[in-house]
């Protein structure tokens, strides 16, 4: 029972990093770069939009489901070593709860600060600029963890 119950973690554990290294990829290598050929308050609306729009309940679903997957499988890991997963489970787990940490750490705090920005203000478009390239960056590395958690137990 117990490792039907680890299958099943590692399965959705797959599923959601692969889901939502997709989801981040996508927004790293195509709508980042074609929001920042925009002027700054095209682009602030946009992205003030998109912000708004990703969280329904699908996207959370995966969202949040994926860091409760990994804690599962850290804790399942961690109190039954000699499983047959071990290490690569263990470090699946552990990048998908970096890029979920990366995600409230860096990520929703830069979304933040621009859904405050006024599209018309000077000052607040040159904060444009600055967030595509910092909130980009750090999209990019936790796709990036998320395709190498889906990886390690693909």
């Amino acid at each position: 029972m117990m490792l039907l119950v680890h299958d099943l973690l590692i399965q959705t554990l797959l599923y959601s990093s692969a889901l939502l290294s997709g989801i981040y990829l996508v927004f790293s290598n195509t709508i980042m770069p074609v929001l920042s050929r925009l002027d700054a308050a095209q682009g602030i609306t946009c992205m003030q939009a998109i912000n708004r729009r990703i969280q329904n309940p699908l996207f959370f679903a995966i969202f949040f489901g994926s860091p409760l997957v990994s804690i599962s499988i850290l804790v399942m890991e961690s109190l039954f070593s000699d499983h047959l997963y071990g290490a690569t489970s263990f470090s699946a787990a552990l990048l998908a709860m970096a890029a979920f940490l990366t995600t409230l750490l860096v990520n929703v705090p830069l979304n933040g600060r621009l859904d405050q920005a006024n599209p018309h203000s000077q000052s607040d478009q040159q904060t444009w600029y600055r967030f595509v390239s910092d909130w980009t960056r750090w999209n990019t590395l936790r796709a990036i963890a998320l395709a190498f958690s889906a990886l390690l137990v693909a």
